[in-house]
């Protein structure tokens, strides 16, 4: 696999634009009717996972039912 290197500010950027995205569906559980969102989420979740431990309490885990 290759290794695509971020910068902190790129990171949150990407990290603040996908929580943007969902936000809308995250209240009300529909993110489960909209594949490629729940997709997306899936995804966010992998980048929250490897995020820097000092930056973890400005995201939260996004959790689906």
């Amino acid at each position: 696999m290759d290794l695509v290197e971020l910068s902190m500010e790129e990171y949150q950027r990407l990290m603040d634009a996908i929580l943007w995205v969902l936000g809308p569906y995250l209240d009300e559980n529909g993110i489960s009717e909209h594949p490629h969102l729940l997709e997306l989420g899936e995804c966010y979740n992998e980048l929250y996972r490897k995020m820097p431990k000092m930056q973890e309490h400005n995201y939260p885990e996004l959790i689906f039912f």
